[in-house]
């Protein structure tokens, strides 16, 4: 009888045990699925963001609108200067809205020469596929020295770039470095540096 006394607390307490254990796995197994759709919702979201990611460029040339030209100024008095103009869009699916841009020109050989200027602060949104331009205009240069410009290699005659910092409209940050080279019969190649597109949340940007 004593025997049989014991064997019931016994069983239930077994049955406690596995009923505990048996909890405690649904508990970590809910945990980990929870940890798991976490992560698939946040690739997808960060794929979703890379996906409609604004895309800064030079525009696609045209016809009617080359995507660099650079021309030759008179001025009243007689003085000439060089003036290159860039048309760049936004290839991209969303708006970028730039916070600050700065841009540059090089007349003669250019390695070692393209460093930051001082930023332009101010701000404005680009819709995807709009296309918008850039305007350099250089001091005032001799015509002999112009003609040198005007036939000199890539790297040594006339070189345009420049840099664009912009988010999208939800605040994440890219940078669009540009750099391009005329040559001696008028066409552009880009620069061997300062061409690239970064993700500011990866890649190092210009502070």
């Amino acid at each position: 009888m004593a025997a049989h006394g014991h064997s019931a607390p016994q069983t239930a307490r077994r049955r406690w045990h596995w009923s505990t254990f048996f909890n405690g796995v649904l508990a970590l197994f809910a945990v980990l699925s929870f940890i798991v759709l976490w992560c698939q919702l946040r690739d997808a979201r960060h794929a979703f963001v890379a996906d409609q990611r604004p895309f800064i460029w030079e525009a696609t040339e045209t016809k009617e609108t080359p995507n660099v030209e650079a021309t030759i100024y008179k001025s009243p008095r007689g003085e000439k200067q060089i003036v290159v103009t860039l048309h760049y869009s936004n290839f991209g699916k969303t708006p970028a809205v730039q916070t600050r841009h700065y841009r540059g020109l090089i007349l003669g050989p250019s390695a070692g020469k393209i460093v930051p200027t001082d930023w332009d602060n101010a701000k404005s949104i680009l819709p995807p596929g709009k296309v918008d331009l850039f305007t350099k205009v250089s001091g005032v240069v001799a015509d002999s020295d112009i003609q040198d410009y005007l036939k000199a290699q890539a790297g040594d005659g006339i070189t345009f770039y420049a840099t664009w910092q912009y988010t999208d409209t939800a605040g994440n940050k890219y940078e669009t470095q540009f750099c391009t080279t005329r040559l001696n019969l008028g066409s552009w190649a880009y620069c061997t540096e300062h061409n690239d597109i970064k993700d500011c949340a990866i890649d190092k940007c210009e502070p």
